[in-house]
């Protein structure tokens, strides 16, 4: 016999093939291969989104690592803040506000009051599309309003500067003043405070001492988004009243009394006063 032919005829003689287990083995396979690429795929998604978020993170970290803060107002919303020690801010509606505090700058868009305390070491520069104000330590109201041909500023106490920034024409303004820089070149007008009117969406009052008809009544334009027109011969007369959360319908009827004269609707938010005569000094 050929030896090689005894090994080989003897080779597994007693193999006996063990099926049902590789059947198994090939089901486990079967079954484990198909979502091996889809786990796979899952998990690098998810790493993606992770190093997204990571990203924008520290994105908005650095961005702010200054103290960078950013606030606004919706309609009908008012916003007291502390920006920091000795710097206080109500926002008026519809506005918003930046603070750069290590450049001591903010960007205004609105109205806002501020109340500043004393900062002689640290001037701080306040911003609006058209103007800058400087500011050593101080009370005011700054209106900075898109829709509107000027941006006015109306000091309270203290004195700051007020700087055109086109122009870059500057003035100062001290306490108990209203300065205006207009868009359209006018340059800047400087004159009495309004008593008070400038605060009236913060405290609810304004006050008019023998101020003539015609700035009062811009001054209800101004917070009662309405039109308000008077004869001539009423415009310059002297009068005192205090709007103090009064409705529009109410001061009109006041006016009508001061003057002996009579509100009469016109155009779709308007009145006219008509009539009557100013009254006489007491």
């Amino acid at each position: 016999m050929d030896p090689f032919g005894k090994y080989i005829s003897g080779y597994k003689s007693a193999y006996q093939p063990q099926v049902d287990r590789g059947l198994q083995r090939l089901h486990e396979k079967m079954g484990r291969t198909p979502s091996e690429p889809r786990r796979a795929s899952s998990r690098l998604w998810w790493m993606g989104v992770i190093a997204v978020l990571i990203l924008a993170l520290l994105a908005w970290f650095f961005w702010l690592r200054d103290g960078t803060q950013i606030h606004a107002t919706q309609e009908g919303e008012t916003l007291p803040l502390v920006l920091e020690e000795g710097l206080e801010v109500v926002l008026n509606e519809s506005s918003s506000l930046e603070f750069f505090p290590a450049e001591d700058r903010l960007l205004l868009h609105g109205e806002a009051y501020f109340r500043i305390e004393p900062r002689p070491a640290r001037p701080l520069l306040i911003e609006t599309p058209h103007t800058q104000v400087q500011v050593l330590g101080t009370a005011f109201n700054l209106r900075a309003r898109s829709r509107e041909l000027f941006t006015e500023v109306e000091m309270e106490h203290g004195s700051v500067v007020f700087v055109d920034k086109n122009s870059r024409d500057s003035t100062v303004l001290n306490a108990l003043q209203r300065g205006r820089c207009w868009k359209d070149g006018k340059g800047m007008t400087v004159e009495p405070a309004s008593h008070g009117s400038a605060h009236y969406w913060r405290t609810g009052q304004a006050r008019f001492l023998h101020q003539p008809l015609q700035l009062v009544l811009r001054e209800m334009e101004r917070h009662y988004d309405l039109e308000v027109e008077a004869a001539d011969h009423l415009l310059n007369c002297p009068v005192t009243i205090t709007f103090s959360g009064s409705r529009s319908s109410d001061i009109l009827r006041i006016l009508e009394r001061i003057l002996d004269a009579e509100a009469t609707p016109a155009g779709t938010k308007g009145y006219l006063l008509r009539g009557g005569a100013c009254p006489r000094e007491e």
